[in-house]
């Protein structure tokens, strides 16, 4: 990992991103860059109606996260890392409202990390996988960021009931054993479960976990979002 990028409103959001950055940096030898856009626009003269300031945010949070996401295409980091509130929930103006559209956007892996966590060495990773081909293309860069870290990483799969595995499933299973068996940084495990959220929380509690990975897509990006907002812990999310 050569370059980390940070945008920064300079909110206590940012600054708890720029603290896990910071360390990263120093753990990969990476450069970091923090970037700020500037939007110069004149305010209102007339008090607004909750639907014009509602649309004038959505403007804001909009023209923000676009710069974010131009810089990042110019400078093209390794990694993006910004600031959530997790559980506290989303002000669609905030620089939390704007990460979860810049994760929306961008194909470079996003850190989204709640502003309520204090920052720990990553040690412990969960990746929830659905068994598809892309799987193993997040779990190479895994390994890599768990290599520097000494991290695990802990591959689940959430199996509802009723699920029906075809031969791909039945194949691609095999192949994420076969991967468990041949490198010590990597646990396998099918859970059972029908809500798949719920799941997932409670084996990152159980187990500790210090970061979630997923693979997000951008029309389907609802529950990477639920995540985001169900969670204190970072939120790694990779795209298809």
């Amino acid at each position: 990992m050569k370059k980390i990028l940070v945008p920064t409103d300079f909110s206590k959001l940012s600054q708890n991103a720029l603290v896990f950055a910071q360390n990263l940096a120093k753990g990969f030898k990476s450069e970091l860059v923090t970037f700020h856009a500037v939007k110069y626009a004149n305010l209102p003269s007339e008090p607004l109606s909750s639907e014009e300031y509602t649309a004038y945010r959505t403007g804001e949070k909009n023209y923000y996260a676009a710069e974010i996401v131009r810089f990042a295409n110019e400078y093209l980091p390794d990694l993006i890392v910004m600031g959530t509130k997790g559980t506290e929930g989303l002000e669609e103006g905030s620089l939390d409202g704007i990460t979860t559209s810049v994760m929306q956007q961008i194909s470079i892996p996003l850190l989204a990390i709640p502003h309520t966590t204090s920052y720990r060495p990553i040690k412990e990773i969960v990746y929830a996988s659905d068994f598809e081909q892309d799987d193993f293309k997040v779990i190479d860069q895994l390994l890599r960021f768990a290599q520097v870290t000494e991290a695990i990483i802990n591959c689940i799969h959430i199996r509802q009931d009723g699920e029906y595995w075809d031969g791909n499933q039945s194949s691609m299973y095999d192949r994420m054993y076969l991967l468990e068996q041949s490198n010590s940084l990597i646990n396998y495990h099918v859970l059972h479960g029908n809500d798949i959220l719920a799941s997932l929380q409670s084996y990152i509690v159980e187990h500790e976990i210090d970061m979630i990975a997923m693979l997000t897509r951008h029309n389907a990006s609802s529950f990477t979002r639920k995540i985001a907002l169900s969670t204190d812990i970072p939120l790694l999310a990779f795209h298809k």
